[in-house]
């Protein structure tokens, strides 16, 4: 039960193959019953130990804060649009302060203007101090959010990688040359290129998983 295990005074722990990982889900996952600030201090009381009630609270509203959601600390999930409720789960996920963090699809229920503005966000806190040296695993079946997204873009066929690219555009990829742009758009037609190529070879949908 989520509502006792965070009211608990019980001693909070997680299996060791966890405790290094985050995750962030594409249907945001956040308690119904938990306004936006809970659901982040949950994640925060879950992964570190012996920490205040106020440290909690300071460090909930300060990731809130990045995310554009500390005007919203007090509302609940059916009170925000799907935006608002994947900024405060990307919230949660950065709170939790792991070396790894998972993504699955976290952008593909959102309209492509809110995708975007979440890409940039996304970008903005990834190559932050606060940030920096953390691995980010980001699951999409979209070749150009692949792209746009990553340094290293993996193609998954039946299990095993079809596909590894590098993406050597610099970052914050906000701001390009055209240089630079043409760079990405010629990566995302040879990704492209090369999925089609493989579902004709095989005469079957592609059961490619997508970029990773």
């Amino acid at each position: 039960n989520g509502r006792t295990l965070f009211d608990s005074e019980k001693k909070i722990d997680l299996p060791p193959q966890k405790r290094h990982v985050g995750y962030l889900f594409q249907d945001y996952a956040l308690f119904p019953w938990m306004s936006a600030k809970k659901n982040v201090e949950f994640a925060i009381k879950a992964t570190h130990k012996g920490i205040s009630h106020t440290d909690i609270s300071d460090r909930a509203m300060a990731y809130l804060n990045d995310v554009g959601m500390a005007d919203a600390a007090s509302k609940h999930p059916y009170q925000m649009s799907g935006g608002m409720r994947q900024r405060v789960a990307i919230a949660r996920a950065l709170s939790m302060e792991r070396k790894i963090l998972l993504m699955d699809e976290p952008f593909g229920a959102l309209d492509q203007k809110m995708r975007t503005e979440l890409q940039n966000l996304l970008e903005t806190l990834r190559y932050s101090e606060a940030n920096s040296g953390k691995t980010v695993v980001f699951v999409t079946h979209d070749i150009s959010e692949a792209v746009r997204m990553a340094d290293r873009v993996i193609i998954i066929d039946s299990g095993r990688v079809a596909r590894d690219v590098r993406v050597p555009v610099r970052r914050p990829r906000t701001d390009l040359t055209e240089r630079e742009k043409e760079e990405l758009k010629a990566i995302r037609l040879e990704l492209t290129e090369f999925m089609m190529e493989n579902t004709s070879a095989q005469g079957r949908s592609c059961r490619c998983g997508g970029p990773a």
